[in-house]
């Protein structure tokens, strides 16, 4: 909690120190395909949605330009598992993943010149609005099969705050309109409980990923 505490006050103190300098206000928004990496490497993407606000500031590092922001970004995943024997025995397992955070980024955009596009690279820090998990669970042993199926809120299954890397680049169309294409990498381990499939349990380390597709306006 104190942690959070601090990093909240840290952007605070970054946003009035950088309110000294000549600012660009920006609106955007677009769609997002996530999914997720390590145990859950195997598990399909899915199409969400992003928007947000930021600040560009210029002239703090010659030939960049500083962008800070605040935005709503929906993130998840569909897992399937599914398993047989010669025994006659089989399962299946099936959940689908909902996550809305909200995320406070930095990045620094290179201005290479003429050229209308901006690479970038920065961070972000996450923080979890809520999360839905819609599953199924079944399987065959013989004579005897199985069926259960759940909806039901997955915040406490998930950490609270997230954070990682952001790259892209950003190209601007008459200097009030761009595109962007990012890729979020998660550094931080997203799940905290252990995924239970009949009589075995797996501990979870997986991290986000996303790739965000935006565009944008320039004041």
């Amino acid at each position: 909690t104190m942690k959070k505490i601090a990093l909240l006050i840290l952007v605070c103190v970054i946003g009035v120190s950088l309110s000294a300098y000549e600012s660009g206000f920006v609106v955007f928004g677009g769609a997002t395909m996530s999914w997720a990496s390590g145990r859950l490497s195997e598990a399909d993407s899915k199409i969400g949605f992003h928007g947000g606000v930021s600040m560009e500031h210029f002239g703090i590092i010659p030939n960049t330009i500083l962008e800070t922001g605040l935005r709503f970004n929906m993130k998840g995943f569909d897992y399937v598992e599914r398993r047989s024997s010669g025994y006659q025995s089989s399962y299946y397992f099936f959940e689908n993943i909902s996550m809305s955070y909200v995320d406070f980024f930095a990045k620094v955009k290179l201005d290479i010149g003429n050229l209308p596009i901006y690479p970038y690279f920065g961070g972000y820090a996450a923080f979890l609005l809520s999360a839905q998990s819609e599953g199924q669970y079944g399987g065959d042993m013989g004579s005897y099969s199985w069926h259960e199926e759940w909806n039901k809120d997955a915040k406490d299954d998930l950490n609270t705050f997230d954070f990682g890397l952001l790259i892209g680049a950003d190209l601007v169309i008459k200097d009030k309109f761009y595109l962007g294409v990012g890729f979020d990498f998660g550094l931080s381990n997203f799940y905290t409980a252990d995924i239970t499939v009949g009589a075995s349990t797996d501990s979870v380390s997986s991290q986000t990923r996303g790739l965000l597709f935006s565009v944008g306006y320039i004041f």
